[in-house]
């Protein structure tokens, strides 16, 4: 039907129906740009999101490998590892405050001349063990539980405690064994004072890196059993 030919109503309907498609074009139009401009913003979201995973990611990596080069022993550092069987060191080398270079911060005490740092019970051990293996007249033997120094034919229990180094042997002061042992003492330090019968005392100064007062005594042992008990330390 030609437009001449319709009625007013007819062609109202026509613009009508022209007008509501226009409307719903419109709208869906209106909605697509809103669903474009949110997948925009999501694709900035996840883009941050990832860059933010990834900075997070980065310094994390940075955090961990700085903390692993400073757990490794750098120049200078030394790692010590020791092993300690009853009363015997099995490491071959023991440090001490002198291998750093710093001043001790323990006694020295001379031992049989030789000097010796008081600072842990396995590094005296040590240091005994070091001084008999080059000494003629001393032999140092571990057992279990005992570690004994042989002085000539004397055995002694070593004892150690904050005062010093113990020794302690079954044989009397006055023994002819015994008297082979004070005079070793005496070719040392010199001749003892004795204050009583059979108690012997040799006085140590600076000399041989000891420190001041330190003094080596020799006298019975006080207890039900007989013995001798030779001392160095303060």
């Amino acid at each position: 039907m030609k437009l001449t030919e319709m009625t007013n109503d007819q062609l109202v309907n026509i613009i009508l129906r022209k007008d509501d498609v226009e409307t719903r074009l419109r709208k869906e139009i209106a909605a697509l740009q809103q669903e474009n401009e949110r997948l925009v913003k999501v694709k900035r979201f996840r883009v941050l999101a990832v860059g933010l995973i990834i900075a997070v990611a980065c310094l994390a990596f940075i955090g961990l490998s700085s903390c692993n080069s400073n757990s490794k022993p750098g120049k200078g550092q030394i790692a010590t590892t020791v092993f300690i069987d009853s009363c015997q060191a099995k490491e071959d080398e023991r440090l001490t405050t002198q291998d750093w270079g710093f001043e001790p911060m323990f006694d020295t005490i001379s031992f049989f001349g030789e000097p010796i740092v008081m600072d842990d019970w396995t590094s005296i051990h040590h240091q005994i063990r070091v001084i008999a293996s080059e000494n003629d007249m001393l032999n140092y033997a571990t057992d279990i539980d005992l570690c004994v120094l042989s002085i000539g034919e004397v055995g002694f229990g070593v004892n150690i405690d904050g005062d010093g180094i113990h020794l302690i042997a079954s044989i009397q002061p006055d023994g002819p064994k015994m008297r082979h042992v004070i005079d070793y003492l005496n070719s040392i330090y010199g001749e003892p004072k004795e204050d009583e019968p059979d108690c012997y005392c040799w006085r140590t100064g600076a000399n041989g890196g000891c420190t001041d007062g330190m003094v080596i005594r020799l006298r019975p042992l006080h207890s039900e059993e007989d013995g001798t008990v030779l001392f160095f330390g303060k």
